[in-house]
């Protein structure tokens, strides 16, 4: 299967991807703690999601 017939179903995890990376990039950080831990877990699953679509062709 080629990387044209996986796009339709990992390009909205790729615009899911970003918009969690912008919300954790504007977490406000005080006194050294970690930005929101949700935030952080559903764009590690977004980025998981992503390399298990693409397979051997990413």
């Amino acid at each position: 299967m080629s990387i044209e017939a996986r796009n339709p179903s990992i390009d909205p995890l790729n615009l899911i991807q970003v918009e969690f990376m912008r919300r954790r990039a504007s977490s406000p950080v005080t006194d050294g703690a970690q930005p929101d831990a949700a935030v952080g877990d559903l764009l590690r699953l977004c980025v998981q999601g992503i390399a298990a679509g693409m397979r051997t062709t990413g």
